[in-house]
């Protein structure tokens, strides 16, 4: 028995000050118990981002869900 498919929920990182995000994949994990902390990502996202662990990024839900995964530039 297989474990099916599993959606991806798409939700966006932003770096605050610039105009690069990237739409991630969100909904695979749960936690954590200390929510000072949430939403982490990977170091792909930090390199285009220009950010490293623990740095304070935007985290959003996409509207648009069918949005491809990856970097974006933003036009506010």
């Amino acid at each position: 028995m297989g474990l099916g498919r599993r959606s991806v929920f798409r939700m966006i990182f932003r770096r605050p000050g610039t105009n690069r995000a990237v739409v991630v994949a969100a909904g695979h994990e749960t936690g954590p118990g200390n929510l000072d902390n949430i939403g982490g990502t990977t170091e792909e996202t930090h390199y285009y981002l220009g950010t490293g662990h623990l740095d304070s990024l935007i985290l959003g839900v996409a509207i648009d869900q069918a949005l491809p995964l990856g970097p974006r530039v933003c036009t506010d």
